[in-house]
Parts: C-alpha cells; structure tokens; sequence
C-alpha cells in the first residue's frame, strides 16, 4: 500500500507531497521496541545519531526563513556540503557537478537570480570559489561570517 492511501484513510489530511515513492510499513509492539534497544545499544545509538542528524537539518533549515538572503545562503551552503559529506575538519568543499546554482538557489528557498548575485559578493569576499561550474566553499570562513554576521555557530 502506498503511504499517501494509508494517510488518508486513515485520517483525513491536506497535504501537499512533491514526491513519494512506494513504501512498506511495518508496525512493532512498543515494549519489543524497548527492550530491543536495552539489549543493542549499538543500534540505539545509530536511532539516537539519525534522529539529532534530521533534528539539526530542520533547525537549520527552519533558522534560514525570514533571515536576510546573505545569511540564508551562507547558511544554506554549510549545511548542503555537511548533508553532501563535508566533514567538519576541512577547510574546503567541492560540490559535486550535479549540484547546481538551481539546486542551491532552491535549498537556500531563494530563486536562481539572487542566488547569483549573492555567489558574485561571496566570491569577491572570497568565501567561495567558481571552478568553471561547480562551486567550491570555504568552510571555515562561511562558519566565521555566519557567526559575524548572526551570532549562530554550525
């Protein structure tokens, strides 16, 4: 059964999806739950790190709205390149060539038009880089100016 048909059979919701692929859903007892979890805290550990890695990117992504676009596109390149792998030690990160200007401009929820010119600032401020299409980012600067600008540390 797909996702959406249980959705709305069994609760009446509006919701509007871009996509959604067909899904399994398989429901355990509670206690079975818990006590599998007592007994490998190796897997409560992976459900603890997967929750607070989901819990971070929404706090982050909900932080952007109503911020100046500046601050949003900072902000929304960070936390693109740490979702794509980036690691905190590094100093610079290549986004892959299927991540374009379009795919940025719209994480960063602005359109591509700002999104451009707001990449031109950053590059003469050199916070990131043009490599002929791909985008390179200075992580340790972008973590710096955000932390300027807004007084939020990543």
């Amino acid at each position: 059964m797909i996702l959406t048909e249980y959705l709305f059979q069994k609760k009446k919701i509006n919701l509007y999806l871009k996509a959604l692929d067909k899904c399994e859903l398989i429901s355990v007892e509670k206690q079975y739950f818990l006590d599998y979890l007592s007994i490998r805290p190796v897997f409560t550990e992976f459900i603890l790190k997967k929750l607070t890695g989901q819990l971070h990117q929404f706090v982050v992504k909900m932080g952007i709205n109503g911020k100046y676009q500046r601050d949003r596109v900072l902000i929304g390149l960070i936390n693109a390149a740490y979702s794509l792998g980036a690691e905190r030690e590094e100093d610079f990160y290549q986004f892959p060539t299927v991540i374009n200007h379009y795919f940025l401009a719209d994480y960063c929820d602005l359109d591509a038009t700002a999104f451009s010119k707001i990449c031109k600032r950053l590059v003469d401020e050199r916070l990131i880089f043009l490599k002929k299409r791909q985008i390179v980012i200075h992580l340790r600067k972008l973590r710096q100016a955000v932390k300027e600008s807004q007084g939020i540390y990543l």
